[in-house]
């Protein structure tokens, strides 16, 4: 179904998700048979989708993206570290847990799929309790 959002560009949801998904696995393999320069390979995946603003609506495949891509990432010898639905204070555990594991890691890759907001050229993650107010 091809949908025309506001821009005039015509998407196709059903389409776009496996492309980005596929695109995604390529690099990865990419990353993969790269000479053995990464060793440690460390990877935070977050999937948001139970947003409890009545703002931000719930979201049906970001979860289910999130399993997928870290998944794959195991299979090119990642340790992942995969977290769903976090608050804040979650967020920013999961983040400092990654910035630990990735120290001293010779790859280290972030995968985020939830609600996110530009605000005055800055891009912002939002995690489930986030406020949406104008």
């Amino acid at each position: 179904m091809t949908r025309f959002c506001r821009s005039g560009l015509a998407r196709d949801k059903r389409r776009s998700r496996p492309r980005s998904l596929l695109q995604f696995i390529l690099f990865a393999m990419l990353l993969a048979i790269q000479p053995a320069f990464a060793e440690k390979r460390v990877a935070l995946v977050i999937g948001n989708a139970a947003y409890q603003n009545a703002r931000l609506p719930r979201l049906a495949n970001s979860v289910n993206d999130a399993e997928d891509i870290a998944q794959a990432l195991m299979g090119f010898d990642f340790k992942v570290i995969l977290r769903k639905n976090l608050d804040k204070a979650g967020m920013d555990k999961a983040i400092a847990e990654f910035g630990r594991a990735a120290g001293d890691a010779d790859a280290a890759l972030f995968y985020y799929a939830g609600h996110g907001v530009q605000i005055k050229s800055r891009n912002y993650l939002m995690p489930i309790d986030a406020k949406a107010e104008s």
